[in-house]
């Protein structure tokens, strides 16, 4: 309804294919969490330097690495303490791949970006929870590849699973730390890689 009224056409298209169907070139472009999803990273950076205009400006964000992410830190290690990664889904892509600088680099400039436009910066934001099983609740329900292996644990498995997450969200909480009271708070940064098509 929002486009209707702005004049905005949404197209929906595979991204890692030519976007030749599009009137560009543009002055800019973004992916917001999005490029961690795909199996083709590489081609999609190289479709957006041929939509884009000589000075073209293009950024993307992506989870911080596990080390310096709680909510991604505290699922992984709950699935692998209490259940099996191995659940039958096929190999997906490398989920913390760009959140190394050096690697969204080499990628950026294979693809055609000016190497000396390329940043890559840590973006310190929080996630407050209401509750502890929030947190569970938005990996089940709100990711794509997460909840398919909760999804896929044995029903017992689950169960050990949630408890581990819900206990961890207590103890991880900078606001309130091992309280069983809301909300529970803790860092969960990103990083903002940014990069612009040669001028000339």
């Amino acid at each position: 309804r929002i486009a209707q009224h702005v004049g905005i056409a949404w197209k929906e298209a595979d991204i890692q294919e030519p976007m030749n169907e599009l009137p560009g070139p543009f002055s800019w472009c973004t992916c917001n969490f999005g490029v961690l999803h795909l199996a083709r990273p590489e081609s999609f950076f190289r479709n957006v330097k041929q939509i884009l205009q000589p000075g073209g400006f293009f950024t993307f964000t992506v989870w911080a690495q596990p080390s310096m992410s709680p909510a991604f830190r505290i699922a992984l290690e709950a699935i692998q303490e209490h259940g099996e990664t191995d659940v039958g889904l096929p190999p997906g892509p490398p989920f913390f791949k760009y959140s190394d600088g050096d690697i969204a680099k080499a990628d950026l400039v294979e693809a055609g970006f000016e190497a000396s436009s390329i940043t890559s910066t840590l973006l310190n934001m929080t996630m407050t929870l209401n509750h502890p099983d929030a947190l569970w609740e938005g990996f089940y329900d709100g990711t794509a590849r997460t909840g398919a292996l909760l999804a896929r644990q044995t029903p017992e498995a689950r169960t050990r699973i949630r408890k581990a997450m819900e206990d961890a969200v207590v103890a991880n909480s900078s606001e309130r730390p091992a309280s069983s009271s809301a909300p529970y708070t803790f860092k969960q940064p990103c990083v903002v890689v940014t990069a612009s098509v040669p001028s000339t």
